[in-house]
């Protein structure tokens, strides 16, 4: 009688010790530090490209050296990686702890490009070496777009 009960007790024992497993094997991810680099087609480092974690608030921006790391807050995370004039990635972590994204330039590209600029000019006499005329705040505008370029200049 003894016999079955022992073998009963490993059984139960046994089966516990593999859910915990199983369990602790399905919540690897969180918690994961994901390393990686984000490039350009010509193995350029991007900088300032957006690596969030799909469905949290979770994300990181890479550095100056195109490097990124992003600790993860849930199972089975997907990567986004998006950057101005590339096409956005998913990629899916997948238990890997360093991920090498090479971003493709966007086909579409931007319709137009708008460059602001700001300043102060100031005139002077060579001759007598002082001021003769001082504008605060001058703008410059120029609008690109297709074929055609325009630019806007106005002061204060």
């Amino acid at each position: 009688m003894r016999k079955i009960h022992l073998k009963s007790c490993q059984k139960v024992i046994l089966m516990a010790v593999v859910m915990l497993c199983s369990l602790s094997s399905l919540y690897a991810q969180v918690g994961q530090t994901v390393t990686g680099v984000v490039k350009d087609t010509e193995g350029e480092p991007l900088i300032g490209v957006s690596v969030l974690e799909i469905g949290t608030s979770n994300g990181a921006i890479t550095n100056l050296d195109g490097q990124y790391t992003l600790t993860l807050t849930k199972n089975k995370s997907v990567l986004a990686f998006s950057y101005i004039g590339y096409t956005k990635q998913e990629i899916s972590v997948s238990g890997r702890k360093s991920i090498i994204v090479v971003m493709k330039e966007d086909a579409v590209g931007l319709q137009e490009v708008i460059v602001t600029g700001y300043g102060k000019t100031v005139t002077k006499d060579k001759l007598l070496r002082k001021q003769v005329r001082q504008s605060s705040l001058v703008w410059v505008s120029c609008i690109w777009k297709s074929s055609l370029t325009v630019c806007f200049v106005s002061s204060k």
